[in-house]
């Protein structure tokens, strides 16, 4: 027999010979290995020159119908499509649309300064057969949130929507995300030629025009745009610490990390401490909007819990400085402080079963449990929350002990190599680690104090003219 390659991967087209006597034996064999026989057409000529033509012909004459049918399908949905936007609309407003024989009622949600032009546009379509009417919403009610943001917020909110739509009754921390995250990544990232090669990256993200790494064009510019403000963050704090390629270039102008490293971590400490009191005003602020006064006032996270945290920072500062001696609590000074908490602590634990027996909601016992989880998570929470920051510190001494293991390495590798060996480590691999670990200061011990994350994104229907 003889073998040829077909067109079709894994398929070969067989040729087999032999007598016609045991073609009904061959035929069964071949059957039962899965072969397919190929038959010619009935009517074809005889002399296979002949029958080839002939197929060849007739395929033409069928792929040319095949193309003429295309242009005729394609004439129909072009004439259908000037009115699938309309079926659409008609399909996604369903549940907001009621119709009688003479009478049609629609209800929805618009952000208030389109409401005058919304009216217009119904007045005019209907002829001025409509009545228009907008309503506030009610306390409570589930309500879509438009998001508005300037230019560079717009890149940062990726951070936002990866822990969801801020609800309509609570702050949008976006704006928060940006400023904080490119502080804190300048702050541990701190390199003037570091961050001059990530600006370059960034730009390069930011001209991305196809899909790349599974990633959309339009995902690498936002990416672009937060990379290229967190490398000028980077290059202003390593102007400040003196700093560029690992090397101490200048004198600081500010401080260097490596060389007072109590002053960078104290530093770090005191921005993580006004970080935690912003996110409780947040949070109290957020309760406020709601009108739930209990929270607002009464939460661990409400404004005892924010007087308790000041009140433990004044005691922690005394025992600091007093040569960290616990006598220094019992001192006239510290003693007024160490009661309050205490008595916050008590508040806390006694509020759920006050608001149960008040209010008639819930059993004592269960919410004096509520209570006790709370008065835990309140005293451990800002306890560990604000030591977390100390990790600021860390990775800026970090990037700066990179130089001195560069400069240890020169001696064996030479100058050039060692740096260069450096600096790619630093910027893939200290340039991401600080970009994370941003990130999970900011989810961790910042937004999960009033964030929720629980509203719905407004989503306009749209019906284009066409």
């Amino acid at each position: 027999y003889a073998v040829k390659p077909g067109k079709r991967k894994r398929e070969v087209f067989v040729i087999l010979l032999g007598f016609n006597e045991y073609r009904e034996n061959i035929e069964k064999a071949l059957t039962l290995l899965n072969f397919s026989e190929f038959k010619f057409g009935s009517g074809l000529p005889a002399d296979p020159k002949e029958a080839l033509d002939a197929i060849e012909r007739e395929t033409s004459s069928i792929l040319e119908k095949a193309r003429s049918l295309k242009a005729q399908v394609k004439e129909i949905v072009e004439k259908l499509a000037r009115h699938a936007g309309r079926v659409s609309f008609m399909r996604e407003a369903k549940s907001s649309i009621m119709r009688t024989r003479a009478l049609s009622y629609v209800s929805g949600w618009i952000p208030r300064e389109k409401a005058d032009e919304l009216k217009r546009a119904v007045l005019e379509v209907t002829g001025g057969a409509a009545y228009v009417r907008f309503e506030r919403p009610k306390l409570g009610e589930k309500v879509p949130v438009h998001v508005k943001l300037y230019p560079l917020f717009r890149s940062f909110d990726l951070f936002t929507r990866l822990q969801g739509t801020p609800d309509y009754y609570e702050i949008n921390p976006t704006p928060l995300y940006t400023a904080l995250f490119i502080i804190m990544y300048g702050f541990m990232f701190g390199d003037l030629g570091e961050g001059a090669v990530l600006l370059v990256l960034g730009i390069i993200f930011l001209r991305m025009k196809k899909r790349f790494l599974g990633i959309s064009p339009s995902t690498w510019r936002r990416l672009g745009v937060i990379v290229i403000a967190s490398s000028i963050s980077a290059m202003v704090f390593g102007y400040l610490y003196g700093v560029a390629f690992l090397l101490e270039v200048w004198e600081p102008v500010f401080l260097s990390p490596i060389h007072d490293i109590y002053g960078i971590i104290a530093i770090a400490l005191t921005f993580g401490v006004i970080k935690l009191i912003l996110a409780l005003i947040l949070n109290i602020a957020n309760h406020l909007i709601r009108r739930d006064y209990w929270h607002a006032v009464f939460s661990w996270k409400g404004l005892l819990g924010l007087l308790y945290y000041l009140s433990g920072l004044k005691i922690a500062i005394d025992f600091i400085t007093g040569g960290m001696k616990i006598t220094v609590l019992g001192s006239p000074g510290t003693l007024p402080f160490v009661w309050f908490c205490l008595g916050m602590l008590g508040v806390v634990f006694v509020a759920p079963a006050v608001k149960a027996v008040v209010k008639r909601e819930g059993h004592v016992g269960e919410k004096l449990m509520d209570g006790l989880s709370e008065v835990i998570e309140m005293f451990f929470s800002y306890l560990t929350n604000s030591i977390s920051y100390i990790r600021l510190g860390a990775f800026a001494i970090a990037h700066e002990a990179l130089g001195v293991a560069a400069e240890m390495l020169s001696h064996m590798w030479g100058f050039a190599i060692a740096y260069g060996f450096m600096n790619v480590i630093g910027v893939l691999i200290e340039g991401m680690a600080a970009g994370i670990q941003s990130i999970g200061l900011m989810y961790y011990e910042f937004s999960t104090k009033f964030f929720s994350g629980t509203g719905i994104r407004y989503k306009p229907l749209k019906l284009k003219a066409r």
